[in-house]
C-alpha cells in the first residue's frame, strides 16, 4: 500500500481503507499515480496481478477502482465480470482505464458489465482527484 504523503504515518491513517486501487499490468503506474496524487492524503495501491487485485478488493473495499483494459492475464472486462460474479462490488466505484478510443457501443457494453464509465489514459490530475473525492463521499454516505 502506498500513501502519497509519507509524512502522515500515524497508526490511524494507515488503518483506513483504500481510497483508490489501480489495477494495471505496467509496474511504472505506481510512480505515475504517486506524482499525480502528490500533496493529497489519499491511500492507494497499484497492483499488476489479478489475484492480488481480488485480494485487495476483498480486504480493503476501496472507494474507487481503475481497471486497465488490456492486461495479459485477464482483461479489464473479464476481471469486472469475475468481480461481479463474486459479489465484490459493494459501494466501490469501478472505471475502465484505457488508452483505446472506444466507440459509443463499446462504452455502453462496458457499463453493462459493471463499469461506471471509461477514463482515457493518460488521466489528468484534476479528473483523478475529483473522482477519488466523489467516490469517498459516496462511500461515506
Amino acid at each position: 500500500m502506498y500513501t502519497v504523503n509519507n509524512a502522515r504515518r500515524s497508526a490511524g491513517y494507515f488503518m483506513k481503507k483504500l481510497d483508490l486501487l489501480v489495477i494495471d499490468d505496467e509496474p511504472m503506474m505506481q510512480r505515475i499515480f504517486e506524482n499525480l496524487l502528490k500533496g493529497h492524503d489519499f491511500k492507494f495501491s497499484c497492483v499488476t496481478k489479478p489475484e492480488e487485485a481480488l485480494k485487495q478488493l476483498k480486504e480493503q473495499k476501496p472507494a474507487l477502482v481503475l481497471l486497465d483494459y488490456h492486461m495479459p492475464e485477464m482483461s479489464g472486462r473479464d476481471m469486472i465480470i469475475k468481480i461481479s460474479e463474486a459479489h465484490m462490488f459493494g459501494q466501490t466505484r469501478f472505471f475502465l482505464y484505457t488508452s483505446d478510443k472506444l466507440n459509443e457501443d463499446e462504452v455502453i457494453q462496458m457499463r453493462t458489465v459493471g463499469f461506471e464509465g471509461v477514463i482515457q489514459k493518460p488521466i489528468d490530475k484534476k479528473t483523478l482527484v475529483d473522482l477519488i473525492q466523489e467516490s469517498i463521499e459516496e462511500q461515506a454516505a
